[in-house]
């Protein structure tokens, strides 16, 4: 496993131990199927697990979404433009795990729609309007 699988950017401990769900879809993978897992610990500072994909080699694949602070990407390529939610695949080669490809993966890549499900213009339109009630209070 590589050291931030735990933790997003920290460094595991050997004395860090993988769960038992964690261990099933490794054994899947490893005995020649393909093992999923949809992990429920929160990976990062969304408050969400991540989802990962075991083969004969190992972890092969995982996506997650983190908060991404430190660089403007267009609104599209947010899962939450509000929150600057982005989603992150980790792909391992068969052959070394240490030299994973990183990719950001975009909802329209998903085909998902973002603005239709979290309804944001309607959000701020009612946001604006709240605040406009609250100012006209304090006149």
């Amino acid at each position: 496993m590589p050291p931030d699988f735990l933790r997003h950017g920290t460094q595991g401990s050997s004395e860090d131990l993988i769960g038992t769900k964690t261990q099933n879809a490794l054994c899947a993978g490893l005995r020649g199927g393909r093992g999923y897992l949809l992990k429920q610990t929160a990976y990062g500072h969304t408050g969400l697990g991540k989802v990962c994909l075991f083969d004969h080699t190992g972890l092969r694949a995982e996506f997650f979404l983190m908060q991404d602070l430190d660089r403007k990407h267009p609104t599209g390529h947010y899962f939450h433009p509000l929150k600057r939610i982005v989603g992150v695949l980790h792909e391992y080669p068969a052959d070394t795990k240490q030299d994973r490809a990183t990719t950001m993966v975009t909802p329209l890549d998903l085909g998902i729609s973002v603005s239709k499900y979290l309804h944001l213009s309607e959000k701020i339109v009612s946001n604006v309007n709240d605040f406009f009630k609250f100012m006209e209070l304090d006149v």
